[in-house]
């Protein structure tokens, strides 16, 4: 009983010590935000790319490709899928999803979409800093995958991610699930880190834990070719 005691005290120190580290990195880029939000480097639609993810968390773009490429460039990468790989992680037959990091090495044309120059500007704008591209990672959802995932935030800290839509997205195949302005739920996301998690990882949330904004829920439900650019502290599934 003591050594069990001991073991959940020191987790609750930890999960404290992470709590206040992520809380000032946050005050300290929100300072930062809203001293320089109003960029004069950026057009207006991009300062209202910004303003949405601040206020939503998630902004969406339409036709960003158009989906005869988005369509081509995942048919290069199916092919993929049950080949035996080092590189590719998960097993289509089996597992709940394929991935592939670094994909642009396997098709070059994807070089564009990491590095592109909007996608590189609105991040670095949200970020108040010089931002870049730290991966390029393609994600196949098989048949075996989970209805929907745990509710969940990628981070307790501002951090900027873009998805391109390789698919046509609705409700019958499992779109991306999101509480709009979840990441600025300083108290909830506080109680959470601090709380931590028993039957999982502390940034997943049970349903009970956010019965008071799960009603907000919002999925993304867009043609191949969309899109989305989202800041990851936001509660999200699917």
């Amino acid at each position: 009983m003591r050594v069990l005691w001991m073991v959940k005290n020191n987790n609750f120190i930890k999960n404290i010590s992470k709590c206040a580290k992520n809380e000032i990195y946050n005050i300290y880029h929100g300072t930062r935000s809203r001293l320089m939000f109003t960029n004069k480097r950026l057009n207006d639609w991009e300062q209202h790319c910004i303003k949405q993810i601040h206020l939503n968390s998630v902004f969406v773009i339409e036709n960003y490709w158009s989906r005869e490429k988005a369509f081509r460039v995942r048919g290069k990468l199916e092919v993929f899928h049950d080949r035996n790989e080092p590189f590719v992680l998960g097993n289509y037959l089996k597992d709940e999803l394929v991935r592939i990091y670094h994909v642009e090495r396997i098709v070059p044309e994807l070089k564009e979409f990491r590095f592109d120059p909007f996608v590189l500007k609105i991040a670095s704008a949200y970020n108040c800093q010089p931002s870049y591209s730290g991966a390029l990672v393609y994600q196949h959802d098989t048949v075996h995958g989970k209805a929907k995932s745990h509710y969940h935030v990628d981070t307790f800290t501002r951090q900027f991610k873009s998805m391109m839509y390789l698919d046509d997205v609705n409700n019958g195949n499992g779109p991306f699930s999101y509480i709009p302005g979840s990441h600025r739920k300083r108290s909830l996301l506080i109680k959470k880190q601090i709380r931590g998690n028993d039957n999982n990882k502390n940034n997943v949330f049970d349903e009970n834990e956010i019965t008071s904004i799960k009603n907000e829920e919002e999925q993304v439900c867009v043609p191949a070719g969309s899109l989305l650019l989202f800041d990851t502290a936001c509660i999200h599934r699917g």
